[in-house]
């Protein structure tokens, strides 16, 4: 394990002169390691690289929710966006991305190398390869839950794949003052528990409805400036789903910070 940055040093970022080792034998993949709350034991396998685990308060991947310094969460986005340049402007396409983060920054890493730029994103969820441009399976239309806040024009949508999240959603919206009019509660049709999303084709479907789902609810709400998005379910969902954000709205996007503990705002997006 390498020396660790203090927190105000830029990331550590390491480009290969070579491909790196594809995972089968005539797919080639350049490898994204985002170190965000815990370190990879073999960064020097990634093509590029950030390593953000000394921002975090902490001193296990576990505790580490957020950043000690809020303003921590634009420097890893800068840095982020930086490496996603790096690798665009290497020539790659197809991205794997590996590393120990948390709802939010995969969300962040879906959008800052989206599908309308043409690139391909895999994660590997479970020991299953899950990539962006796996072929849909159908799964029923997602439940559709509202809850009126009447503080705003802007719209929460609470994602809640692994476990229902109303409740806290509803609860942080209220207490923090967010100046949203409703929240939008998505659930599987089936309800939300950790196994519902069984492998990457149910992933594609379950985040292009998602999405046109969100969509929906903005045609009839022109006035809506930002969408607030809290998310709960399997980090490669938050990823492909930030993958095809697109065509939304300006988003934040909040990290839970533990049963009972709330939200933070995170990151924020343009779509």
């Amino acid at each position: 394990m390498g020396p660790r940055r203090p927190p105000h040093h830029p990331a550590q970022r390491r480009t290969a002169s070579h491909r790196p080792t594809p995972l089968q034998a005539g797919d080639p993949r350049a490898v994204l390691l985002i170190q965000a709350i815990d370190r990879d034991p073999h960064p020097e396998d990634a093509t590029e690289s950030v390593d953000w685990v000394d921002l975090h308060e902490g001193g296990t991947a576990a505790a580490r929710c957020r950043p000690r310094n809020h303003g921590d969460w634009r420097t890893m986005a800068d840095e982020l966006a930086a490496a996603a340049q790096h690798l665009e402007a290497a020539g790659w396409h197809d991205l794997l991305v590996r590393g120990a983060l948390r709802q939010a920054t995969f969300f962040l890493v879906g959008a800052c190398l989206p599908a309308v730029r043409g690139i391909t994103l895999s994660y590997i969820q479970n020991r299953q390869l899950w990539s962006t441009d796996t072929a849909w399976i159908s799964v029923p239309v997602p439940a559709r839950q509202h809850v009126a806040i009447g503080a705003g024009a802007d719209l929460a949508v609470a994602v809640g794949v692994a476990l229902d999240p109303v409740e806290a959603v509803v609860n942080y919206t209220r207490t923090a003052g967010l100046p949203v009019g409703d929240v939008v509660i998505l659930t599987p049709a089936e309800g939300a528990h950790d196994q519902v999303v069984r492998g990457p084709g149910e992933a594609v479907a379950y985040v292009q409805l998602i999405r046109d789902v969100v969509r929906a609810e903005l045609e009839r709400r022109p006035d809506t400036e930002r969408v607030h998005l809290f998310l709960a379910g399997p980090g490669g969902l938050a990823l492909l789903l930030g993958h095809r954000w697109n065509r939304i709205r300006p988003t934040t996007v909040y990290e839970h910070l533990g049963p009972g503990r709330g939200y933070t705002p995170a990151f924020a997006v343009d779509a």
